[in-house]
This record gives structure tokens, sequence and C-alpha cells, in this order.
């Protein structure tokens, strides 16, 4: 991800783990501790427990709008 910009990540339809935490301003940790508390949906693609967990544009905009909100 070396490179990329938030102006740039938002033409994704999908996020990683660290594209996720770069858009947000947090730490890879902090997304993974929001997942692994059902705060923020994902899909595992690739194997149930190794495969790569990617985000959706709509989960990372509806989290946001969320956050705004408190």
């Amino acid at each position: 991800m070396t490179g990329a910009t938030v102006s740039n990540l938002l033409d994704k339809l999908f996020y990683s783990r660290e594209e996720s935490a770069k858009l947000f301003g947090v730490s890879v940790g902090t997304i993974d501790n929001l997942i692994e508390r059902g705060e923020l949906p994902f899909k595992r693609i690739g194997g149930s427990r190794r495969g790569r967990v990617l985000i959706s544009r709509n989960t990372i905009l509806q989290f946001s709008e969320n956050l705004n909100r408190k």
C-alpha cells in the first residue's frame, strides 16, 4: 500500500485491514479489535482462519457515519 493516499483509497470497493486503518487514522490493531468485537463487519476470502480480511466501502462509510453521530 506504499504511496496510497486517502483519495486513491476511496475508489475501491473493498479494503484490507491496513487500508481501513489508514482511512480511519487508527492502527491495524484497532481494526482487528473492532472486527473481533463484531463492530466492523468484514468478509474473509481464501479460508476460514487464514484468509484475507476485506471490509467493504459501504461498511467503511456506514461505520464512519455512526462515528460522526456519537
